[in-house]
């Protein structure tokens, strides 16, 4: 038996126990919902049966599961020191999750690879699994995409408004604050579809979120307990997204959590003059070539940045040297030969019947 003194020290041990684990966990794990049934008249776009080349996941071992994920997510400005700070605290969001992965749990490497699923055709496009896919369940790894843009938010709500109907990535500012530009900020949408009633710039927030859940023991989650490591894939725009996150968020995130939210960092065609970083936020404009805000340096974690010849030119300004000792772990790669794009991106994406149904052009 405790005496009180002793009772009264395990108590003050378990409130800084607590505190530490509360510390430790300061990335908040999303509300989740799923995984979502799949029937008839329904099914997830851009899932790997309903892609424009079929692929039957269980033959590989596999299954696919779509999740939607909800939680709050603050909108950033850049400070005076070139750091991120919050604008606008605690915006509601959701967005859905496709999780690809061994059926047996056994044979799960550790390894979850997350990419923000990449908007440039204004609707979700899987670019690594459809580049990766084959050697991601080799390794038995799993693929973890996710909706990163409102635009690609707004074509799965046309696609199925049952299945969708509940995503959000409202502006939480009204269209009379002076703070709700007109002249908005972002990559590669055309004007037609840029709209002041969303923000793009929820995105950051959603990454360390998702991840967080990835990571987490909840029993929503179906990865818990076997995963050992995570790596962020960007792509073209979503490799633009990396920039930035690496740069201005990731640095908030690890001083949060106590480490560093990813293991490593893949970041595909995009830098220098190229998309070489995003919008934090959609009234403010990118850092100016030359500004280090563009460049990815000490990172913490490993980074691999690959240029392919099709692009390289326009980003050498984004070119830096390799580093070796830590924080500065980073790689940078030119492929000679290598296009922006293969037909791969489309091959394994949507089919034709969906993007239509999504509103989108072929």
């Amino acid at each position: 038996m405790f005496s009180s003194g002793g009772r009264a020290l395990l108590a003050a041990a378990l409130t800084l126990l607590a505190t530490a684990a509360s510390a430790a966990a300061a990335t908040p794990v999303p509300e989740v919902q799923g995984p979502l049934a799949v029937t008839d008249q329904s099914h997830p776009f851009g899932g790997a049966q309903w892609q424009l080349r079929a692929q039957d996941l269980q033959e590989n071992g596999y299954v696919e599961e779509e999740y939607i994920l909800k939680g709050k997510a603050n909108v950033y400005e850049w400070g005076t020191d070139n750091k991120a700070v919050v604008r606008t605290p605690d915006v509601p969001y959701g967005t859905r999750v496709l999780v690809r992965r061994p059926i047996d749990p056994r044979r799960m490497s550790g390894t979850v690879i997350e990419e923000p699923l990449n908007p440039s055709n204004l609707f979700d496009l899987n670019i690594g699994w459809a580049l990766s896919g084959d050697q991601i369940m080799r390794n038995g790894d799993v693929w973890v995409g996710y909706t990163s843009k409102p635009v690609a938010i707004n074509a799965l709500k046309t696609f199925d408004a049952g299945r969708y109907g509940s995503l959000s990535w409202a502006n939480p500012l009204p269209l009379d604050d002076p703070r709700n530009c007109t002249n908005i900020q972002t990559i590669v949408d055309p004007p037609a579809v840029r709209s002041r009633t969303t923000e793009d710039g929820l995105v950051w927030d959603v990454i360390s979120q998702v991840n967080a859940w990835v990571r987490s023991d909840d029993a929503s989650n179906p990865l818990r307990s076997h995963v050992d490591r995570t790596y962020g894939f960007g792509y073209s725009q979503t490799g633009s997204m990396f920039i930035t996150y690496i740069n201005a968020i990731a640095p908030r995130v690890a001083a949060d959590d106590g480490k560093a939210p990813f293991d490593g960092y893949f970041v595909g065609v995009a830098g220098g003059r190229f998309i070489g970083a995003a919008p934090l936020n959609q009234c403010t404009p990118v850092p100016a070539i030359g500004d280090p805000r563009r460049s990815i340096r000490n990172a913490g974690v490993p980074v691999v940045q690959m240029m392919s010849q099709s692009d390289h030119l326009t980003g050498i300004a984004g070119r830096g040297p390799d580093g070796n000792t830590p924080p500065d772990l980073y790689r940078h790669y030119e492929m000679a030969g290598a296009a922006h794009a293969t037909p791969d991106e489309l091959f394994y994406s949507a089919r034709p019947e969906d993007i239509t149904a999504a509103g989108r052009a072929l």
